[in-house]
């Protein structure tokens, strides 16, 4: 049985994203406890929970173009959402994007849980989809998680949208053959994070989860670039206050 600490398994499901409202759609938004929402749900629903997508084909519970907002359900619905192959495909604007993190924020309770995949934005997969609209990666994630430390030139979007999505995991999974030199123990850690800096398609995907504290958590973090750096001249100096960046873990 899991407890409110335990994680789930998550079963990764097909690349939903977005389109036009379908008759009907308030029969599957009350579901019995978990409260689990399905965004993007594709050829793989799941019978445990509220799946949504744009295409009727598929046979959604839910037929509901996630780019209108605000959503069918009411404030803190969910106790775990799923965003599968679907976030990079939704706000085709960053102000969309920040409309539809704020209507995720709204329909999660307190404490629940948002696993998200995505494609690896350095992946020819990525490169070659003329429907993604931009990479998510941990650092995008971050810009919603109201603790995350982040650069004094980026608009904190946690606090702008008044939101707070923790980071709480952060994977990257790689492609063959690096798969397996890594379980081989033929690449350490510093290697394939070169590799990932230099080549394509070393990663396969980003697999991120997200934990949703309501209210935001008090505070925020403080910026990790200081404008008197730049102001001085002193190069080095701010790019030595910049943390390393988030590379996750890596899957063996």
């Amino acid at each position: 049985m899991e407890t409110p600490g335990s994680r789930r398994a998550f079963s990764y499901v097909g690349p939903g994203c977005c389109a036009s409202a379908g008759s009907d759609i308030f029969r599957a938004v009350h579901r019995g406890p978990p409260r689990w929402l399905n965004l993007g749900s594709g050829f793989a629903p799941r019978p445990d929970a509220v799946n949504v997508d744009r295409r009727p084909e598929v046979g959604p519970d839910v037929l509901w173009d996630l780019n209108r907002t605000p959503w069918p359900w009411p404030a803190d619905f969910a106790d775990q959402v799923r965003l599968l192959k679907t976030l990079e495909y939704l706000g085709p604007t960053p102000e969309r994007l920040q409309a539809i993190m704020r209507e995720l924020y709204r329909v999660c309770r307190d404490g629940a849980t948002v696993a998200t995949k995505a494609t690896h934005p350095r992946h020819q997969q990525f490169l070659d989809d003329p429907e993604v609209v931009r990479p998510i990666t941990p650092d995008v994630m971050k810009r919603f998680d109201a603790m995350a430390p982040r650069r004094w030139d980026l608009t904190p979007l946690a606090e702008a949208n008044d939101v707070d999505f923790e980071v709480v995991d952060a994977q990257v999974v790689l492609a063959e053959p690096y798969r397996g030199k890594v379980s081989r123990g033929e690449l350490s850690p510093e290697q394939v994070a070169e590799l990932l800096e230099t080549r394509l398609d070393v990663a396969v995907e980003h697999r991120i989860e997200l934990r949703v504290h309501k209210p935001p958590r008090p505070g925020r973090a403080v910026a990790v670039r200081r404008p008197a750096d730049i102001d001085t001249g002193d190069v080095a100096g701010a790019e030595a206050d910049i943390p390393p960046r988030q590379r996750g873990h890596l899957e063996r």
